[in-house]
């Protein structure tokens, strides 16, 4: 048998090997194009310090540790606290915020539309945050954070001034 019958009748077994020399020289030939900048570094975005982390205290994680995942959403108006702090965030099967209430051992798990602690209602649960509505007014607050960040424009300055009386003492 000939070589050129034994490449008829290898012809596919030929084409993958010729394909993959000619892969080969190819490669070796042109150099891979360098990556260019990326969207971040044309930004000027740089990794924070690690004074602006806010780290996680043993008592905050052994309760995301001990919270039952696959169990019922509890709803805030079980427990009500006057501070509340996010030490978790589950986002399968559905979003699930795990939120500490006060000085408590035990988490709430929130879902969209439950009642936080401080009366406000859970408007969404994203990746590293919340968003919120308490008093009318949207908040944003980030996981392992006691503070809100106002997202509507118009509650920045009722949240950054004192609190605001009620109209009874308004009128006095």
């Amino acid at each position: 048998m000939s070589r050129l019958e034994r490449v008829l009748r290898h012809r596919i077994a030929v084409a993958l090997v010729g394909g993959a020399l000619v892969g080969l020289a190819i490669g070796a030939i042109i150099p891979p194009a360098s990556p260019g900048a990326g969207a971040a570094a044309r930004r000027g975005w740089r990794v924070p310090g690690p004074q602006a982390v806010a780290r996680v205290t043993e008592p905050e994680f052994s309760r995301v540790r001990a919270a039952p995942i696959w169990g019922a959403t509890a709803g805030a108006a079980t427990v009500k606290a006057a501070s509340w702090k996010l030490i978790g965030i589950m986002s399968l099967p559905e979003p699930i915020a795990l939120v500490a209430a006060g000085s408590g051992r035990e988490s709430l798990h929130l879902k969209v539309g439950d009642a936080l602690p401080d009366g406000g209602t859970l408007r969404a649960i994203g990746a590293n945050g919340l968003t919120f509505v308490r008093d009318g007014c949207g908040f944003e607050r980030l996981l392992y954070s006691s503070t809100d960040s106002p997202v509507d424009g118009s509650c920045a300055a009722a949240s950054s001034a004192a609190p605001s009386k009620s109209p009874d003492q308004a009128a006095k």
